[in-house]
């Protein structure tokens, strides 16, 4: 329905892109400020506003250039209607922006999904095809302003606010055990998720990319360690990723007292050496081949 709204009226549009943006910063700030994954809801939202919000942009300049050069033809209002190529576009311009999500997953990403709509907006208003404006160009750019940078300011502030919490114990094992415990609470992991929902889970992993992680949250041991070290590096916390050949994880260690110890949020343990870690380790997998055993 939205689609249909935005073809006609530029202003519904922004006001819609104003209230996904409002919506997405919320999520965004409740997560990382209460430590909380939001999971499935946070990410259908992360590609509306990624994903479907930038697309109808390139539809609206489509459908707005096809209408005014039929207003010029004095083409009656009621046959001004998609067409195929309209929803090709439409369509079109949401695979690109997912082909540079998974294929660059790097802030590029981030400088392409809000350079699209300003760019549209910019040509809808030098066309000179389309005879009403429906809004000024300082309400656009301002309502831009916001739909854009208020995502981005509102992971700032919710990172932020997490390293203060963490900040106020002036231990530094406290310190390690609680952005460890921290950086597990905010992760949805795809482990475990099967079928649609699982694959859907998947694509969105943020590979590392820390930025895309505290947008989105999906990850797994490699995010959660790039994660665990930056809040390290921002505690002042000397710290180092570490993975093992033939071992397909990733986790941290950290240096106390001229000791590395481990710290692996997606396991559960903190603070203990490697040594004790691999002992856990193969007393789990035991355990599950015991398991497996017995049915």
């Amino acid at each position: 329905m939205i689609i249909q709204i935005a073809e006609k009226h530029v202003k519904l549009y922004l006001l819609a892109y104003l209230w996904v943006s409002f919506l997405f910063s919320v999520i965004i700030h409740f997560r990382l400020a209460f430590a909380h994954h939001i999971g499935f809801f946070n990410v259908v939202v992360y590609d509306v506003y990624y994903y479907v919000m930038p697309s109808i942009a390139v539809f609206i300049l489509v459908l707005g250039r096809k209408q005014g050069s039929k207003r010029q033809s004095d083409v009656p209002a009621s046959v001004q209607s998609a067409t195929i190529m309209d929803w090709v576009a439409l369509a079109t311009a949401a695979l690109i922006l997912i082909c540079i999500d998974f294929s660059f997953n790097t802030p590029l990403s981030y400088v392409v999904f809000s350079a699209i709509p300003v760019f549209m907006m910019c040509l809808y208003f030098n066309s000179k095809g389309v005879e009403r404006k429906l809004l000024s160009k300082k309400i656009v750019a301002f309502a831009l302003t916001i739909v854009i940078l208020l995502p981005y300011a509102m992971a700032f502030l919710g990172f932020n606010s997490a390293i203060s919490v963490i900040k106020a114990t002036q231990i530094k094992t406290d310190r390690a055990e609680l952005a460890s415990d921290y950086v597990g609470s905010i992760t949805a992991s795809f482990w475990g998720l099967t079928g649609l929902k699982g694959g859907y889970f998947i694509l969105h992993r943020a590979r590392s990319d820390f930025l895309k992680f505290l947008m989105v949250g999906v990850g797994s041991c490699g995010e959660m360690a790039h994660t665990t070290k930056a809040f390290f590096d921002s505690l002042d916390l000397e710290s180092r990723i570490v993975s093992f050949p033939g071992e397909d994880h990733m986790f941290v260690e950290i240096k106390l007292n001229d000791t590395w110890l481990v710290v692996d949020p997606g396991y559960g343990m903190n603070l203990v050496t490697r040594e004790e870690r691999a002992s856990m380790r193969l007393r789990e997998l035991g355990g599950a081949v015991l398991r497996g055993c017995t049915h």
